[in-house]
This record gives structure tokens, C-alpha cells and sequence, in this order.
């Protein structure tokens, strides 16, 4: 009890067992997907939406130590996300930033709400929790916003997102 298992691809999150009968809010959208089905995909991550306190903790230290080297645990609100080993946002912005975007002038701004985000907001210039964020991912950001539409609105200015999505013409 206490615990869903979805999987992640690039295209679709799909759930896999569910003995909670809850549904997040952050994985609202999902399809339903038997192990059988599970062959035919290739998976991102798997997220385990764990409501009990104490079940997240334990599950988190037993499966580190027992998947070490091999897959990595990311607490994500009430959420634990497994993903290939070193698989994490930091690293994947510091691969765009040393791969694609080398030696361009790029100002990172990042925004996230939990623990899997620490490590992308040490990257960035800019880093920016949201209100809901634990105290720790706060701390480690120069400020809060409400939205990411605030927060482009607050960098570009109120009129900026209207403006390039052909709106108000």
C-alpha cells in the first residue's frame, strides 16, 4: 500500500501498478501500460509516487545501496525517481552547455520545486525555486517565483510572452 509505479519515456508517462488509488498532480496524464507492453518501449526513468513518509525514506536508502553504480534515486516531492546512473538535471545541462552551446554567451536560468533540482540550480546563473519548494531547495536559489510564467515575465517583462507567441495583434 502507499505506492504507484509509473515509467517515463521521452513521448508519455505510463502507469504500471498502482495499489493507492491516488493520482498526483504532477503526473496527472498518464496511460495505462502492462508489464507484457513494456518490451516495446524505451524508458527515461521510472517514478514511484510513495505517500508514506517513512516507506519514501526506506525505499530510498534500500534501493541506493542495492541498484549503486547502476541506477540513481532522486527524491522528487512524494516522488522517487530512478534514472540511469549520474542521469541527473545538472548533468544534462552541463552536457547542452559543453556540447552544443560551447562558446556561446548563455545566461542559465533554471526552475524547480524539489530535491532532483538541486543539482541543476548549482549549474545555472539563475536559479529560482517555487513557493511549494522545501525549505533546503530555497536556500539553495537566489529567489522564488509563483510560475514560470512569472518568472518570464519578471526576466522579459509583462508583455514579452504575448508578444512572441503572436498574441494581442
Amino acid at each position: 500500500p502507499g505506492l504507484t509505479t509509473y515509467a517515463t519515456s521521452i513521448e508519455t508517462d505510463y502507469i504500471l501498478a498502482d495499489n493507492d488509488d491516488e493520482i498526483s498532480s504532477i503526473l496527472a496524464f498518464f496511460e495505462h501500460m502492462t508489464l507484457e507492453e513494456m518490451d516495446t518501449h524505451r524508458f527515461i526513468g521510472v517514478p514511484l509516487l510513495v505517500t508514506d513518509d517513512a516507506l519514501r525514506e526506506r525505499l530510498q536508502q534500500d534501493l541506493t545501496q542495492r541498484w549503486e553504480g547502476v541506477l540513481d534515486c532522486h527524491r522528487n516531492q512524494d516522488f522517487l525517481d530512478f534514472v540511469p546512473a549520474w542521469a541527473t538535471k545538472g548533468s544534462g545541462l552541463r552536457a547542452l552547455l559543453d556540447g552544443p552551446l560551447s562558446g556561446r554567451e548563455v545566461e542559465v536560468w533554471t526552475i524547480g520545486d524539489s530535491w532532483n533540482d538541486l543539482d541543476m540550480h548549482a549549474v545555472a546563473d539563475h536559479a529560482v525555486a517555487l513557493p511549494w519548494s522545501p525549505a533546503e531547495v530555497t536556500a539553495a536559489c537566489e529567489r522564488t517565483a509563483g510560475s514560470l510564467a512569472e518568472l518570464v515575465d519578471s526576466i522579459l517583462g509583462p508583455g514579452a510572452r504575448a508578444g512572441a507567441l503572436g498574441e494581442g495583434r
